[in-house]
């Protein structure tokens, strides 16, 4: 459905724009500073409806034909004793050696990292966070709002690290290799969806490549992320206007038109359901555990839940 010409040209003129704009403010404010750090670039998805009616706190990984962390700085999570994985995974003879920054066991994020100012800075230090499979649910209580109300490529990913119930060294190279090489995002109740797919380092063609795979991800693998629900896609950075790549011909389906004429008393028993549905909504391991550490009205507006009662079903 995307046109890869005018893809790349919309890619292009992006590019040029922030280097010219680059360039425009170095020479406004003498700034020596600015150095050559790059600008990551969107990729913006809107919908007719909401992708999805509620805050899914699992990130999404869609691999990309260019990696957008090559030197990316990765810190895991792991069950204790820590030792135990930094032997068999920073190793010199290891085949994940070089690829792991640090690795820190629940312990040791339970007695060293206790304060908001050591868990802010801990997420400042490195950028990506994985966390073996088994403790992920964990994490929400030890790390707290600075890693869960923070940037969602910083939240922590889970990974397995062990083959046949042993460390395993080639099977962590492959799930880093799997996060290195991926776009990131997660869902939230609206019509806006913004992947990073690369950033002005990136050639207008690799940019095309990475948004390419990312809309086939999200047309094919999101319910509510089809073609018929998208109404239109742009390229974009943080400081620039978004240059479309693709628009819908028609905004409205003709299922749209009906449900405007759907009669009173079937509207009714929609609401109706959706009441009983809501009545018995339950929350998953990962929204238990983030109750504990984040305000109950705050999740609710998060998850889209009714957390209180679902809390109080639960006991």
């Amino acid at each position: 459905m995307l046109q890869k010409e005018k893809t790349i040209e919309a890619n292009k003129a992006l590019l040029e724009y922030l280097e010219k704009k680059k360039k425009e403010e170095g020479e406004n404010k003498n700034d020596l500073l600015l150095g050559d750090e790059a600008e990551a670039v969107y990729v913006q998805i809107s919908t007719k409806k909401f992708v999805s009616d509620k805050k899914v706190l699992k990130p999404k990984r869609v691999a990309v034909p260019h990696s957008m962390n090559q030197n990316a700085e990765v810190c895991i999570f792991t069950k204790d004793p820590q030792r135990s994985y930094k032997n068999a995974l920073m190793a010199e003879t290891a085949a994940t050696h070089g690829m792991v920054a640090r690795i820190i066991g629940v312990s040791k994020l339970k007695g060293k990292f206790k304060s908001y100012e050591s868990r802010r800075q801990l997420l400042n230090m490195y950028d990506i966070f994985l966390s073996e499979d088994s403790v992920v649910t964990t994490l929400p209580k030890l790390l707290g709002k600075v890693f869960y109300d923070g940037p969602v490529t910083k939240m922590p990913l889970p990974v397995r690290l062990t083959s046949d119930g042993k460390i395993s060294d080639t099977k962590a190279r492959s799930e880093i290799t799997k996060v290195t090489n991926s776009a990131i995002f997660t869902l939230s109740p609206g019509t806006t969806v913004s992947i990073k797919v690369g950033d002005t380092s990136f050639s207008p063609t690799q940019l095309q490549e990475n948004i390419d795979a990312v809309v086939d991800y999200f047309t094919t693998h999101i319910p509510k992320g089809v073609w018929d629900n998208i109404r239109s896609i742009s390229v974009k950075s943080a400081s620039s206007p978004s240059l479309p790549i693709y628009a819908a011909a028609k905004i409205y389906s003709e299922d749209d038109i009906k449900d405007e004429n759907k009669e009173p008393e079937i509207a009714q028993a929609d609401k109706k359901a959706k009441s009983d549905k809501r009545k018995r909504t339950t929350l998953t391991r990962l929204e238990k555990a983030l109750a504990e550490v984040v305000d109950e009205d705050e999740l609710e507006r998060f998850t889209k839940k009714p957390v209180k009662q679902a809390l109080q079903d639960s006991n």
